[in-house]
């Protein structure tokens, strides 16, 4: 296999992946959002955060299970992965990959890893104020032990049934989060409040529906992408002054892999 050695390498990958999403989403009248980072790269720097080279997106539910199926019924290189195709996978949101790569990530990797574009779904919340603050807090107890094996060295699991355990374990967590979520957004398609709940930046994600509803064009790389109507209230609730940079002391890559080429 051929490493991927650049920044822009690896970037124009990513960049092409985002753009094929943004085509099949639009040919199926489907609205998808860049997200989380992906979007204040937009808006504060019309491109990738300088010091990031990951990419998100999201989606309501509902277009979000669509679009999966669209993507791997497809004649592409991409394929998007999830817990429901993917035996060894153990995320409980999907991603997009380039299929002619190979990634290892710091974490225990799974066989099908390569660069990609983390999609996210958008689901309801139900209830109360009270009910919705347990939610998120039943969210954030399984999302801290998944996190605690998460970063768990990969060279310490060398036993195979060890290795099996770990990965039942992870996904076990996963698909209880993604069940969950889904269950919400089935019980009501038209609450008010909707966040993705699976993985984030906990209640900040919580936002009315109007704003996730409609999109706007936004520019990324010289390309044209969509971000929800109310992006500056959802960066806003994740990052408060969402204009201003880090300190120079925070403005590091958080999501290290090594890549290849197949």
């Amino acid at each position: 296999m051929k490493p991927i050695k650049s920044t822009a390498e690896y970037r124009g990958i990513i960049l092409e992946i985002m753009k094929y999403i943004e085509d099949i989403s639009r040919k199926n009248d489907i609205n998808c959002f860049l997200s989380g980072g992906t979007l204040l790269g937009a808006i504060r720097h019309k491109g990738f955060i300088p010091w990031d080279d990951d990419a998100d997106m999201m989606l309501l539910r509902e277009d979000y299970e669509k679009l999966i199926k669209l993507i791997n019924k497809d004649d592409s290189p991409y394929r998007a992965l999830c817990w429901k195709n993917e035996p060894d996978y153990f995320l409980p949101f999907v991603k997009v990959v380039d299929t002619r790569t190979y990634a290892k990530a710091q974490h225990v990797p799974f066989k099908n890893d390569g660069a990609c574009v983390d999609l996210f779904p958008i689901d309801s919340l139900t209830g109360s104020k009270d009910k919705v603050s347990k939610y998120f807090a039943w969210h954030k107890k399984l999302a801290d032990k998944y996190n605690t094996l998460y970063g768990v060295n990969p060279d310490t699991l060398s036993n195979p049934i060890l290795l099996w355990m770990y990965r039942m374990i992870l996904k076990s967590i996963c698909i209880l989060r993604d069940v969950r979520a889904a269950m919400n957004t089935k019980r009501s398609l038209k609450s008010k409040r909707v966040a993705c709940s699976v993985w984030g930046y906990g209640e900040k994600e919580i936002i009315h529906r109007k704003y996730m509803t409609d999109a706007v064009t936004v520019s990324f790389e010289g390309n044209e992408f969509r971000a929800p109507i109310g992006y500056d209230k959802y960066l806003s609730n994740l990052y408060g002054d969402y204009m201003t940079p880090p300190p120079k002391t925070k403005q590091h890559n958080e999501h290290q892999a090594r890549v290849w080429w197949r």
